[in-house]
């Protein structure tokens, strides 16, 4: 593919079509872009098309995030790569990028996906199959005559390629990729480094040029970052005196100059404060990893950070360098030079000058509680509060508990006493100052990594006096109830079960707050609560909750009518558990009233689904209690009309729920029902269905279901060469090729093979053509599943006939090299029995033994190794629920989401069958074994 200028006008047209607000036009551009992009050139069309003056700056956008989004899919070659990129492609790529990169300069959201997608490929390519990049960087780094100007971007680049090892394990291929890299990097990086700091002296008076050394700094000091975290390098070792003394200058700094110490927004950090914060993640990560190389230079670096710290308001924009500093010191009061911090003086000093300013709450915390109260609970209950400094002052408690606690216990509960008193002298004016006690009550008494829970603070003693008496206060303030929801959360294990009927007493009405925190807090709390086991006995039973299931319920529901909570997840998630604690137990009235309840919530999402963690929840509830009453008119009624509805409506984000639905109707219908379901096979046959690969694995498990329970309708309404078709298209597809074989699987498995004689040479030889033309162990361990299933089904003669008729060799070919090698790979406890009496009916083939001796006897040694072989799969991976592990997905991932609560069970289809004494009683094998003088 060459850049023509017909070429160059569709691609505009294209990006800019992407971009339009009306949907189909939208849709048809990105379609158009996704089939050009499978052209061998594409990616150096998309480079050429950004050196163009009179393409639009806006196209230019669209082109790199093109680039991007091809380079992070199909980039590394996998069995699942639609469109790998050829090789020639690759190459050059990675022969122009780093130019392409630093001619986009003055454009910088350009530059950033450019600068993305080389991560990318850096994090796969990179050193192994990029050798001359790193070369060619540390030559412009190396150049006595270096262009400062151009320096920043060329750092930038580096850094992007270096950040992987951030993550790294050391490994031995790491290992031996650093070792490469830290042959040619160092000595230019450090001698970059400190010319850098001469030239900052020398340009004193020049902010342009300042600004661009002191972010050539910055990403100096990344690159040396991301060098360090799997290994201390010898060079670094050995210079680290030189290091340390340029980390202290720019820690010492005292410069004015406003573009290097002023920040853009409140909420942006400055250059300077972004150099600050580096450094203290660089000695905290030496300090963490490499202490006794380091504990010489910890004592200066503290006193560097501290007096920072100490001069360093509470500004949001500063938050970043104080979690990093914080961090810092509380890796030094958890190190081997934990002494500097042994004074109870000291203590005192950290406490009342570092905790607690740190852990009050500030004006723009207020503000988000009350302007954006999802962003307030991310930090506050959801994790997000990693790199806060109310998070870093919980750190530094828990490292000073690890030898210092009970001196730092005694001083902050004498602190916490001082915020109560506080309060109360004044409930309404001082109420942060409880909220600062309860908060440190939770950083000292909260349980830390190798830490046991600090037996110093008295839980009980603080929950009955303080928490109990907010929750049934009236006047209570909205953040101090939340406060209490969040500690009994936390602390619900240490809180005794016979207190949990009088907890659920003062939660549930919390529940019919208006305020979205209170009610939404109130419902995790419920969720924690229920998940609290004693030897493995819930405390909170299933019968309790089926006994108080309205009680428990109905309040929740009532939470989706408040206008800020009509996708309120957490409120979900906890009903979700409540109707799977309950599966059975709920009455067909109650499971009407319920379905119509959420069936009218998805109606109503289905219009403009936003919130996907929600509307899974919501399908979650509704498959739940369906997969109970699949077969009853009334709860049919109730579903069918939104089932249509997302059918008719084409609700793009809906329609893999949509289809699992159906499925568990399907599944669960008696045949007098059937008849609105076969009306629905050509609407699902329809190709479009079929282009969204998120509806692919919810429709396959329909015709699975179709074909269980009606599959002789399927061929009588000649559907059964348009479902063969749509098995071809997911067969070309290496991403959804197993697919197409559980759709065949279907086929064969419920239809005797007169239905589709005419059609099985042909799919035969589709199969093969696309082992030959793009093989996988996936999809050939997919066919010989498959090739296994047939051969049980249909009989060893029929099939070694059928496959003799597409080539007269085939039917050893197949055996020999397709099947045996692979029976080894195959790991499901079900695919391993079909395979195993696969074997057993071809060893019991006399013509096969005086054909194929050779043959015969690799397949009995197969047979007999499966035997052998392990179980690898826990029959209880998968009790843990998954809304414990994913607790905190945020997002909208555009993929299958399969509903787990009711998805379809692996079914053995010969479930009649014990492998091993089939084997054992087959006389003709024994008889064939002895014949080939084989043990068994």
């Amino acid at each position: 593919m060459e850049l023509t200028e017909q070429v160059l006008n569709k691609l505009v047209i294209c990006f800019t079509n992407s971009n339009n607000p009306t949907q189909s036009i939208r849709e048809e551009a990105t379609n158009e872009i996704k089939n050009i992009s499978k052209t061998p050139g594409f990616l150096m069309v998309l480079l050429k098309m950004l050196d163009i003056p009179s393409v639009d700056l806006v196209v230019k956008q669209m082109a790199a995030i093109c680039f991007k989004n091809v380079a992070k899919e199909s980039w590394l070659e996998t069995d699942d790569t639609e469109n790998p990129i050829p090789i020639q492609d690759k190459n050059s790529v990675k022969e122009v990028i780093v130019n392409v990169i630093l001619a986009q300069t003055n454009n910088p959201l350009v530059q950033n996906q450019l600068l993305a997608a080389m991560t990318i490929i850096g994090d796969i390519d990179f050193p192994q199959n990029w050798p001359n990049l790193l070369p060619e960087l540390v030559q412009v780094m190396s150049d006595p005559n270096v262009d400062f100007q151009k320096l920043p971007p060329i750092l930038k680049i580096m850094h992007s390629i270096l950040k992987k090892y951030r993550n790294s394990s050391n490994s031995q291929e790491v290992l031996k990729e650093l070792q490469y890299i830290l042959t040619i990097l160092p000595e230019p990086f450090l001698n970059l480094f400190i010319k850098t700091g001469q030239q900052i002296n020398v340009a004193a008076q020049n902010e342009k040029e300042l600004f661009i050394l002191f972010t050539s700094i910055h990403y100096l000091l990344e690159i040396f970052h991301s060098m360090s975290c799997v290994d201390l390098p010898e060079f670094f070792e050995d210079n680290l005196e030189k290091f340390t003394t340029e980390f202290h200058r720019y820690l010492q700094l005292n410069i004015q100059t406003p573009s290097i110490v002023q920040s853009k927004s409140e909420e942006e950090p400055s250059l300077l404060n972004n150099i600050h914060t580096v450094i203290c993640d660089i000695i905290n990560l030496y300090t963490q990893k490499y202490d006794e190389e380091f504990q010489n230079h910890l004592q200066s670096f503290v006193q560097d950070v501290w007096g920072l710290l100490s001069k360093t308001n509470s500004e949001p924009r500063n938050d970043h360098f104080i979690y990093s500093s914080v961090k810092f010191l509380s890796t030094v009061s958890m190190s081997i030079k934990h002494d500097l911090f042994n004074s109870e003086d000291i203590l005192r000093q950290i406490c009342s000058s570092i905790v607690l300013p740190n852990i009050q709450l500030r004006e723009g915390d207020i503000e988000l509680y009350e302007d954006n109260p999802v962003e307030y609970m991310r930090k506050d209950i959801e994790g997000s509060d990693s790199d806060t400094r109310r998070r870093a002052s919980i750190d530094l408690v828990r490292g000073l508990r690890k030898y210092f606690e009970s001196v730092i216990t005694r001083l902050l509960m004498a602190d916490i006493q001082k915020l109560l008193q506080q309060h109360q002298s004044n409930p309404a004016e001082y109420w942060m100052a409880k909220d600062s006690a309860i908060f440190l009550v939770t950083a000292l008494a909260v349980r830390a990594e190798n830490q046991s829970a600090n037996q110093l603070v008295p839980i009980m003693d603080f929950y009955k006096s303080q928490i109990e008496p907010e929750l049934l206060n009236p006047q209570c303030q909205p953040i101090l109830r939340a406060d209490c929801l969040k500690f009994i959360s936390i602390f619900r294990t240490q809180i005794p079960a016979q207190e949990y009927t009088r907890l659920l007493q003062h939660i549930l009405p919390c529940l019919e707050s208006p305020d979205y925190i209170i009610h939404t807090y109130a419902a995790t709390c419920i969720d924690r609560l229920l998940t609290v086991k004693d030897n493995g006995v819930a405390r909170i039973s299933p019968d309790f909750v089926s006994s108080h299931l309205s009680g428990l319920l109905l309040p929740l529901v009532n939470v989706f009518n408040f206008p800020c909570s009509k996708q309120n997840e957490r409120a979900m998630r906890t009903i979700v558990r409540i109707v799977l604690m309950t599966l059975g137990k709920i009455d067909l009235v109650t499971t009407t009233q319920l379905l119509q309840k959420f069936v009218n919530i998805l109606l109503e999402e289905a219009k403009n689904p936003l919130n996907q963690t929600f509307n899974h929840y919501c399908f979650e509830v509704v498959g739940s209690m369906l997969k109970s009453y699949a077969n009853i008119p009334e709860v049919i009624h109730i579903v069918i009309p939104m089932i249509e509805y997302i059918l008719q409506k084409d609700v793009v984000d809906f329609s893999p729920y949509n289809f699992q639905l159906l499925a568990i109707l399907v599944e669960n219908s008696p045949p007098e029902f059937m008849d609105p379901y076969r009306s629905m096979v050509p609407i699902i046959c329809h190709p479009n269905l079929w282009k969204r690969h998120s509806n692919i694995p919810p429709l396959v498990r329909l015709f699975q279901a179709y074909f269980k329970k009606d599959a002789m309708s399927l061929v009588a309404n000649k559907h059964l060469e348009p479902i063969l078709g749509i098995f071809q298209n997911l067969l070309s597809s290496p991403a959804n090729d197993h697919e197409g074989f559980y759709l065949l699987e279907a086929i064969v498995e419920n239809l005797p093979l007169d239905t589709y004689k005419q059609y099985i040479v042909r799919v035969l030889q589709i199969i093969l053509e696309r082992i030959s033309k793009q093989k996988t162990s996936k999809v050939v361990r997919c066919f010989i599943i498959f090739y296994s299933l047939f051969i049980i089904k249909v009989g060893v003669e029929q099939v070694c006939q059928i496959t003799k008729t597409v080539r007269p060799d085939l039917w050893e070919v197949i055996l020999k090299k397709l099947f045996i090698p692979t029976t080894t790979e195959i790991k499901g406890k079900i695919e391993k029995k079909i395979i195993s009496i696969a074997i057993t009916n071809l060893l019991s083939n006399a013509e096969l033994f005086a054909a194929a001796k050779d043959v015969w006897v690799a397949l009995c040694e197969a047979q007999l190794n499966i035997f052998k072989g392990k179980e690898t799969e826990s029959a209880h991976a998968d009790d843990e629920l998954y809304i414990d592990k994913n607790e905190n997905v945020e997002g909208y991932t555009p993929t299958f989401s399969q509903l787990q609560f009711s998805k379809k069970q692996d079914s053995d289809p010969f479930p009649q069958i014990d492998p091993k004494s089939y084997f054992d009683s087959n006389s003709t094998i024994k008889s064939l074994a002895q014949q080939a003088n084989v043990s068994i």
